[in-house]
């Protein structure tokens, strides 16, 4: 009898247990959902993490790791980086003082390069986290060293404004020149070729399309960079690089067209006298390069951001 009425109380205590309110069932049920997706993270599959982080945070709106993570996930796969913020900011708002998500947004404004925004995260995170990983705060006195050399002014310009300047530059020529190189480089091709009789019509049929093409890339480079706005004339970079754009594009125009037509012939004595004047021009193209790459060197190095790399 004393058996039975054991079983009975013990029944009667697990039939209590089970009946667990809604809320608390689904937040348990969300922070299983995001441990998966923590999961799914470290494997580097996003859409499964994307996919758990969602699930979770329809459970529990207040998951503020599922919000952290979110945020990381859409980092890593180039996400906006207005919602990555966002995110963050989301999980601390529900956890003020969550230590990771502190950490995680001084290291994305670290990364996406605004030191102004790192510096101030980097001192948000040792004043109102809520518990200090020794790890962690090595790379946030790191954040915050570099951030304050970024943020250091030249004159009324700041480090970081420069590095804005410049990486607009590279952006621009990034898309730009592999173009009108490749068009350098096929007329070299061609010169061999044609040293060693080994031309077929397809070779000037590529060369004239990269020739259109050259003209249009030279065009779009010229007009997008004298759009960007000149934060230190003093520095003449900017001056120096539309001089060689421009150089190369009047070379286009004239040089490199009659060059073209000399190849054409495929006589080897029309080509070597055209050659002398063909020389000169890449020689003038040459210098003008070599004039910018002395500017851009003088201009990253009075704003010190040559030695202060991650």
């Amino acid at each position: 009898m004393k058996f039975i009425y054991f079983l009975f109380i013990l029944v009667l205590l697990l039939s209590c247990g089970s009946h667990e309110n809604p809320e608390s069932f689904n937040k348990k049920k969300s922070d299983s959902l995001n441990l998966k997706a923590y999961y799914f993270l470290n494997v580097n599959n996003f859409d499964s993490a994307k996919y758990f982080i969602d699930q979770a945070l329809l459970l529990d709106s207040t998951n503020f790791g599922a919000y952290n993570n979110r945020a990381v996930v859409n980092f890593r796969v180039n996400g906006e980086s207005k919602k990555i913020i966002e995110d963050f900011e989301t999980a601390l708002k529900i956890k003020p003082g969550y230590e990771i998500a502190l950490f995680s947004l001084a290291n994305y404004y670290d990364e996406i390069r605004d030191y102004k925004k790192a510096l101030e995260a980097s001192n948000r995170y040792e004043f109102q986290a809520n518990t200090i990983d020794t790890g962690h705060i090595r790379i946030i006195n790191n954040i915050r060293l570099r951030a304050q050399k970024y943020e250091k002014l030249v004159g009324h310009i700041s480090t970081s404004q420069a590095i804005l300047f410049y990486d607009s530059i590279q952006s621009i020529t990034e898309e730009t020149v592999p173009t009108q190189q490749r068009f350098v480089n096929q007329i070299a091709e061609i010169q061999k070729k044609i040293a060693f009789q080994k031309m077929n019509s397809s070779d000037f049929t590529y060369l004239s399309n990269l020739y259109d093409s050259a003209i249009i890339f030279n065009k779009i480079e010229l007009t997008k960079i004298k759009s960007l706005n000149d934060i230190d004339s003093s520095t003449h970079y900017k001056e120096a690089l539309e001089n060689h754009i421009v150089t190369f594009q009047n070379a286009l125009k004239d040089k490199f067209n009659r060059y073209i037509f000399c190849l054409k012939t495929q006589d080897i004595g029309l080509i070597r006298n055209c050659l002398a004047s063909f020389n000169a021009t890449l020689n003038q193209i040459t210098f003008t390069k070599i004039e910018m790459l002395k500017a851009e060197k003088y201009f990253k190095s009075k704003y010190g951001f040559e030695t202060v790399d991650k």
